[in-house]
């Protein structure tokens, strides 16, 4: 009986760990999906000031 109440705890356990360590990785692709959305736009900002500074200049 005691084994069974610490087997379920150590399972338990564990699905907390497994729990925690996916949340660690959605948050790291939250970060990254953001880091990479900002350079996204800064990018297009940039092209599209150089292409309207190109225009103006021709």
């Amino acid at each position: 009986m005691l084994v069974d109440v610490l087997a379920k705890s150590v399972i338990s356990y564990q699905l907390s760990v497994i729990s925690y360590q996916l949340s660690v990785i959605s948050i790291k692709w939250q970060v990254w999906s953001f880091l990479f959305t900002d350079y996204c736009l800064l990018v297009t900002e940039k092209n599209t000031h150089l292409l309207i500074s190109f225009e103006n200049y021709v």
